[in-house]
């Protein structure tokens, strides 16, 4: 589902891109509160087959990835909601106090793709790094 995503890990994190099929590419920021919680700015989430560039940074801007062990989580859990939701990605950059995606809609509203990623990350980072949120 991760194009790229083997090759990349533990690295700069770059995901690779394919050519677009010409949808619309409605942009999406979530920002992730280490409590979990995600909001959207936009009201187009439930346009089947639409492409979305999504980003997500940490609450002040602060990091969300702090060394490849926390990349390497998130990349993992990233996959495994994908493939449940059967939702395809074209391409994804890890940067320390952010991330983009760049997410095809398929059956499942992607902010509820969002939220079981985020939440997840946060309760996982949050306890790694003994921090409350």
């Amino acid at each position: 589902m991760i194009k790229g995503a083997a090759r990349n890990r533990g690295t700069l994190n770059r995901g690779t891109a394919e050519q677009g099929d010409g949808v619309e590419i409605t942009r999406f920021f979530f920002h992730l509160f280490m409590g979990g919680v995600v909001y959207a700015t936009t009201s187009k989430n439930r346009c089947p087959g639409a492409l979305h560039h999504i980003i997500c940074r940490g609450i002040e801007r602060r990091n969300i990835f702090r060394d490849n062990t926390d990349r390497n989580r998130f990349i993992e859990r990233l996959g495994s909601v994908l493939q449940k939701s059967a939702t395809p990605c074209y391409a994804w950059a890890l940067i320390p106090s952010h991330f983009h995606l760049l997410l095809k809609t398929g059956k499942e509203p992607i902010a509820g793709i969002m939220r079981r990623l985020l939440t997840g990350y946060a309760v996982t980072f949050n306890q790694r790094h003994r921090r409350c949120g």
